[in-house]
Order: C-alpha cells, then structure tokens, then sequence
C-alpha cells in the first residue's frame, strides 16, 4: 500500500468514525498498521475507539504506541491519563498530566483534572490551588469555574462558591459588583 492509499483509507476510516461505525473504522486503521506501524493517526483513533468502547486496556496500548511516535502529542498524553483514572490507576494518570503539562504548561483541561484527582485524594488545598491557577490562565473557562464552584460548595465556601453558580447554559461570575455570563 502505497502513501496515497494510506491517506484514502485513513480518510474512509475516519468517515466511519463518524458514521458510528466503529468496527469498519478499526478494521481499516489496522490495515494500516500493518502497512506502517508508526502510523500515528490510526494509532491515536484505534486508542480513541477502544477508550470509547470501554476496552480500556487495549486504548492504553494503542494510545502508548502513539506516543512512541509522536511523544509530544498532548492529546495522546492526555487520553492514556483519563483511561488510567477509569481504571483507579492514578500514579500513572498523573504521570501522563505531567507529560502534557511539560509539553504546554497552561493546558486547563489537564490542570482540571489533576485537581480532581487532588479532590478525590482529599488534598483541597492542592485542588483548590489547581482550579486557581486554571482560572488565572483563563478566567472565563467554563470547565474550570464549573470544578471550582462545585469544589468550593464542597468545602464549605458556600458564599464565594455562588461566583461561580451555573445559570440555564453558561455559567455567572460576579465580580466587582457585576455578574458576567461565562
């Protein structure tokens, strides 16, 4: 198989992907690999489709072999770290946040998830310190306003919680004596 035909068929597996059809698109990212092993794309979506198919185990694989390839990509990075913390392997999601954080240090989802880890650990000050300096990144991020109200609520900080209450589809923050939707 040629270059050319590899981008044809990576191109109709990702069709299949978003026709749902989940099995075509594995069969022809695994013809692929057999063509080029080092195939990153087909690679990361066969990690992508086994994650999502809850075959947990066989998306860290293929998810690994990306990296292998391509040991920069955050995305990969970041999916072998949610994939482990399915699997209450937290040592080693918390390695892959790192890996991503290293490679860009002001990724929010990532520095959102470690605070939910430090959450689930029972470290609210570290959460606390995480959903921060998310918000210090990006005041007007949704993710981390969401983790950061909920996580206040949960620690008991019920007045500075409501800056950060979620209204219809956005959420409000109220600062200096206005309420801005986020």
């Amino acid at each position: 198989m040629d270059e050319n035909s590899i981008k044809i068929k990576f191109n109709i597996a990702r069709k299949k992907i978003s026709e749902k059809d989940f099995q075509q698109a594995k069969i022809l990212f695994k013809e692929i690999i057999k063509e080029d092993p080092n195939h990153f794309g087909s690679l990361f979506l066969l990690g992508t489709i086994n994650g999502m198919l809850d075959n947990f185990d066989l998306a860290i694989e293929y998810l690994l072999s990306a990296i292998v390839v391509n040991k920069d990509n955050i995305n990969a990075h970041f999916n072998i770290a949610q994939l482990y913390k399915k699997k209450k392997n937290i040592a080693k999601s918390k390695k892959h946040l790192q890996s991503v954080l290293e490679i860009k240090p002001n990724h929010i989802e990532t520095i959102c998830t470690l605070g939910q880890i430090l959450e689930e650990e029972n470290k609210f000050e570290d959460a606390k310190k995480r959903y921060e300096e998310a918000l210090k990144i990006d005041p007007n991020s949704k993710l981390a306003s969401q983790l950061y109200g909920k996580f206040l609520f949960k620690v008991n900080e019920h007045e500075k919680a409501l800056e950060y209450t979620r209204i219809g589809s956005g959420f409000v923050r109220f600062t200096n004596d206005k309420f801005k939707i986020i």
